[in-house]
């Protein structure tokens, strides 16, 4: 029996991460999904990004943003 792969169990973000990841969007701009997994990867715990996506990034990993699309409010 094969194993199902790891991200399909993953629960989606919940209101609180989407809400950061919508601002960090903003701030950014359509490069915000190149700049948050290069930031993840290099400064996993950067204190300039809020602890509601440190724990993103604990829980999801930046594999997982590649493939993420942030709905529009």
């Amino acid at each position: 029996m094969t194993q199902p792969c790891a991200h399909a169990t993953r629960l989606p973000p919940d209101p609180a991460q989407l809400a950061a990841l919508h601002a960090l969007r903003r701030e950014f701009g359509r490069d915000w999904k190149a700049r948050l997994p290069a930031d993840w990867i290099t400064a996993p715990d950067d204190p300039g990004h809020p602890p509601v996506l440190c724990a993103l990034r604990r829980s999801h990993g930046p594999s997982w943003l590649l493939d993420h699309t942030l709905p529009d409010r």
